[in-house]
């Protein structure tokens, strides 16, 4: 057509001439406007030359009217500046400014959207506007439209927070607080010693009625009195009580030795015996021994320390007595050794056994509750192999009330543990300085993460949303989201390189306050072969997709929903794909859609463990799983 002209003009790097891709007229914003080729008077074609390559000029009613030429390079263009795609963004307010240009080679005029808002262009096609983050990820949708309608989308991503997290070696980028763990006085004591344990008085009671008692007994005399020496040659209970309750800062235990017997034998050592009697027996006992032990419990150095143990002793119901007539004179004499200076050198003894049996238990089952667990995730880039992450966690605060004031209000009587964590995928390339790690949930931003257990269950876990995010974290650096795939549902086949440049990422700070993964700059590159013709493309796509936590054997388990919201831009020189874009669009998004289940849990789903408290034999049990304020909360029992 006459009047085209040949500018030189690419901004993308395409040839001059109107090459492949978008161009770059020289001066095009200041130097032809549409407006002036309307009031132009013409009789032919030819006098409305204006001499740019993307519109064609034609003379309609005396009038020069133009139309764009439908290539990629005369279509709008958008450049950003900042933030870069996929970039991981840090600041103390909610804003993040958007820089950069629209170029429009057809017409000297265009309007820019971000997110549905106009945005003011200078006259160089410049911008600047400031966006509102929400925590996680954040899309950028910018649509061009120029004078004569033509339109250009791009589509980028990116994470926002006021604090980061990057995962390294732990405890190296832990979260502290990552986990909650709360018994209430149920789970502490339920008053039953069942088989298996269900609780944690059941381990005090078994390691108290592992006292050996016995162990007193000695073929040495305990003393010697009116002629004989007394052995005692056996000791024995009838049975044990123990309770455990939770006070403000500690616990409350209360151990009895019930119904201890001692066999004594009186050996004659005078030579007078035969005439009284010889060797004779005598039994003594106690009704109860009771230990009533009170333990403060801190975290020191992310260890469980009883940090004060006060122990006191009761004994009550003493007796002596012997089968042999002859003895009441040296019963008379033995009763008051065993009551002053037996006795309480047994419950002396005996105390500190107690001291030591709750210090171990208490440090050593409660303090081994933590979280270790290598979490492999499968590569899809190379079928049939998987590479490990490994989730660590140690103590870090603990939390003890008696449910009554003060402090008014008063928690609920129990106990909570908290846990720092980290998720870490080991032998890897260190990311760029520039990628700051896990966005901090940080209340949404308002401040600092807080991690509140309700305290109305007998057994509370709370995953913090931090913590989910390094592991999708970890899964993302372990290839997660780098995926080829081939369709064939099309006319020919077309192949998908699939690179997520994003790590996905939990929130619920949305309107909705729900939880959503999303996942940002899922970049795909593609050669299609659609109706006939070999397209090739890359395409860009930010989408989310709500979460469903469900229980399951060991865990939680995470189920992806159908994707809620997508934005995709395709990136392309090819012309002929301008009448296609919307089905190349339509096409990457069913495919996301089909793989993205697949790639992120498989058909088991994305399964998180639970905490355990080491060799105990508690074992705990899921009943219901909820998700608010940024966590996970799981409610059970043992």
């Amino acid at each position: 057509m006459l009047g085209c002209g040949d500018d030189a003009i690419d901004p993308y790097g395409a040839t001059e001439g109107g090459g492949s891709g978008p161009v770059r007229v020289e001066d095009s914003t200041s130097s032809t406007t549409t407006g002036d080729l309307h009031e132009s008077t013409c009789h032919v074609d030819l006098d409305c030359d204006d001499d740019n390559a993307c519109t064609i000029e034609r003379c309609i009613d005396d009038a020069c009217v133009p139309s764009p030429v439908e290539t990629q390079a005369c279509r709008p263009a958008i450049e950003v500046f900042s933030p870069a795609r996929a970039a991981t963004l840090r600041s103390d307010t909610p804003g993040v400014e958007v820089h950069g240009r629209v170029l429009h080679p057809a017409a000297a005029g265009a309007e820019l959207r971000i997110n549905g808002d106009l945005v003011e262009l200078d006259e160089d096609g410049s911008f600047t506007h400031v966006v509102a983050p929400r925590v996680g990820g954040n899309t950028l949708v910018l649509e061009a439209t120029d004078a004569l309608g033509q339109t250009r989308k791009r589509v980028q991503s990116f994470l926002w927070s006021t604090a980061y997290h990057l995962p390294t070696a732990f405890p190296d980028g832990a979260i502290e607080p990552a986990i909650g763990f709360y018994l209430d006085q149920e789970s502490l004591d339920d008053g039953t010693r069942d088989d298996p344990p269900n609780d944690i008085g059941t381990l005090v009671s078994r390691g108290f009625e592992a006292v050996d008692l016995q162990a007193w007994a000695s073929d040495e005399p305990l003393t010697h009195v009116g002629g004989y020496d007394v052995l005692l040659e056996r000791l024995a209970r009838a049975g044990t009580h123990t309770s455990i309750e939770a006070i403000d800062d500690g616990f409350e235990l209360e151990l009895a030795l019930q119904g201890i017997e001692g066999d004594l034998r009186l050996a004659c050592t005078h030579s007078a015996c035969d005439l009284t009697g010889g060797d004779g027996r005598a039994t003594f006992g106690l009704e109860t021994m009771r230990f009533t032990v009170w333990a403060e419990v801190d975290v020191d150095d992310h260890a469980l320390r009883l940090t004060k143990v006060d122990v006191v002793t009761d004994v009550e119901g003493f007796s002596l007595g012997s089968p042999n007539p002859w003895a009441d004179s040296v019963l008379s004499l033995l009763s008051p050794i065993l009551q002053d200076l037996f006795i309480p050198a047994f419950e002396a003894q005996l105390s500190a056994e107690v001291e030591r049996i709750v210090t171990t238990l208490l440090e050593e089952r409660l303090g081994a509750l933590s979280l270790a667990s290598e979490l492999p995730f499968p590569q899809p880039s190379a079928p049939g192999t998987s590479r490990v992450a490994l989730l660590e966690t140690d103590l870090s605060a603990v939390d003890i009330h008696d449910g009554q004031w003060p402090p008014r209000p008063s928690p609920s009587q129990g106990a909570a543990f908290y846990l720092r964590g980290g998720v870490f995928v080991p032998d890897l390339e260190a990311l760029p300085e520039d990628h700051l790690g896990v966005p901090a949930r940080a209340s949404c931003g308002g401040g600092d993460p807080l991690l509140e257990l309700p305290r109305r269950g007998a057994l509370e876990i709370a995953w913090t949303d931090d913590l989910l995010n390094q592991v999708f974290h970890g899964a993302w650096r372990a290839g997660m989201l780098d995926l080829p795939i081939v369709i064939r549902d099309l006319t020919g086949e077309a192949r998908l390189d699939v690179h997520g440049m994003t790590a996905p990422t939990v929130s619920d700070c949305n309107p909705e306050q729900r939880a959503q993964l999303f996942i940002g700059d899922l970049r795909i590159d593609a050669e299609i072969e659609l109706l006939g013709s070999r397209l090739a493309f890359t395409s860009y796509s930010s989408l989310a997709v709500p979460l469903v936590f469900e229980a399951a054997a060991g865990g939680v388990a995470l189920r992806f929903g159908a994707i809620a919201a997508i934005d995709t831009e395709i990136v392309t020189h090819d012309d002929a794909a301008i009448a296609s874009e919307d089905l190349l669009v339509r096409t990457v998004e069913k495919q996301l859609q089909e793989v993205l289940q697949e790639a992120l849990a498989g058909p088991s789903g994305f399964a998180l463990p639970l905490p355990s408290l080491g060799a105990s034999g508690l074992t705990p049990q899921v009943e219901a799983v909820e998700h608010r304020d940024g966590v996970t909360l799981l409610t059970g029992h043992f």
